[in-house]
């Protein structure tokens, strides 16, 4: 709850606050990673962890990193798939690092030793629905004859997948500041000044923003529990870059006067074009608040990525057979409903998809930067695609 006084509280925290001046001081030093963005962009942070993982890259450690990296997330697990004592005899200089196959973050394998690793890396996000089962079957399909799969779940707290089925080790990102500190350490003398500097430069970055015991998350908590009403008050007004994105696709809906607009929220932005509400069996829809249309024009604009759909909404029992016509339609022309699924669900379905944004679209991306993306696309959608499934819609014989 905040105060009564919020310029008050405000001017407590920002004004003399010794605990406030302690936390600048210590966050103060320059550091590459916080300069570059990279802060809170998951792939940046497996960039890096790929980088150093990789006994070829050119930072002089072979596998002194990927050797104590396994080595460590073996020893922590309640079954490991291998002996950390088999992984710290085993040459891993030939071990291939790759980054996105198949969307795993990190995918390890070695021919020499048969040994198969894969990391699913989630510091601002949780896992999809059977996400790490499908990795894991993805992995074995690829290497039928692996001696082992070590499964990773990468987090800042080392918390334990959702899916409690999944072979997955849960691993933290305080385990990995720990083992960069002492290899960084350890192989000093052989290390170039420019790799040093960077991994050192990373451990002080989790330890500044990810690692939750860090002194730095301690101090934050104490300057939290002091200054709560403040602190709240700030975090209600930031810029909030989905919400501006959702602003963002509105104005492009209402700048167009054949189309009327009926949701804008941060997640869905939905539209319809004026002329579907003269069609009576377009205007059935019982699924969308503040409209009856039957088939919409949706944005979905999601944590790392926007799409644009025409959406097929539920209607009432005895209307199903327009559910039915224009599925029929969008199924039987896949050439221009493009995305159209393979079966008509039974309350929701996709008749067209076009992927606007995608996760890499967003590192360091203003809200500037993505109107940029999207306006092209909107205006190919407007000019090219919609004319022609509209065409479509509006010849179905509904019976």
């Amino acid at each position: 709850m905040l105060s009564q006084n919020p310029l008050k509280e405000l001017e407590t925290f920002v004004i003399d606050n010794p605990d406030l001046d302690q936390l600048e001081n210590l966050i103060a030093e320059f550091n590459i990673f916080e300069a570059m963005g990279a802060v809170r962009q998951e792939l940046r942070h497996s960039d890096f962890l790929a980088f150093l993982l990789n006994p070829a890259e050119k930072h002089g450690l072979d596998d002194r990193f990927l050797k104590p990296f396994l080595i460590r997330i073996l020893s922590g697990a309640e079954e490991p798939p291998i002996s950390p004592i088999r992984i710290n005899v085993t040459d891993f200089s030939g071990a291939i690092v790759e980054r996105e196959t198949q969307n795993i973050d990190i995918l390890i394998h070695d021919d020499y030793s048969g040994i198969v690793c894969i990391i699913e890396n989630k510091i601002f996000t949780d896992e999809h629905s059977n996400q790490l089962a499908r990795y894991y079957q993805i992995a074995k399909r690829r290497y039928p004859n692996a001696t082992a799969i070590v499964p990773v779940f990468l987090t800042p707290d080392g918390i334990p997948p959702h899916d409690q089925e999944s072979r997955f080790i849960p691993f933290s990102y305080g385990n990995v500041a720990d083992i960069i500190e002492q290899v960084r350490e350890a192989q000093a003398s052989m290390l170039g000044a420019d790799v040093n500097t960077m991994m050192r430069h990373y451990v002080i970055m989790l330890r500044r923003y990810i690692v939750s015991d860090s002194d730095i998350a301690e101090l934050c908590q104490q300057i939290y529990r002091s200054h709560k009403a403040a602190i709240d008050l700030i975090v209600e007004h930031m810029p909030d870059l989905r919400q501006d994105l959702s602003d963002c696709l509105t104005d492009l809906i209402k700048g167009k006067p054949e189309l009327l607009l009926f949701r804008h929220t941060k997640s869905y932005v939905n539209c319809v074009l004026r002329e579907w509400q003269d069609i009576p069996q377009l205007n059935l829809g019982t699924g969308w608040t503040g409209s009856s249309a039957t088939v919409s024009i949706e944005f979905a604009n999601g944590q790392d990525q926007l799409n644009l759909y025409l959406a097929l909404g539920p209607v009432q029992e005895e209307d199903e057979y327009v559910r039915e016509a224009v599925y029929q339609c969008a199924s039987t022309n896949r050439d221009i409903f493009i995305g159209c699924r393979p079966k008509l669900s039974a309350k929701w379905s996709y008749l067209y998809k076009m992927p606007i944004l995608r996760r890499k679209d967003y590192e360091d991306a203003s809200l500037e930067d993505l109107a940029q993306i999207i306006e092209p696309k909107w205006v190919h959608f407007l000019q090219e695609v919609l004319p022609e499934l509209n065409q479509h819609i509006t010849q179905i014989e509904f019976g």
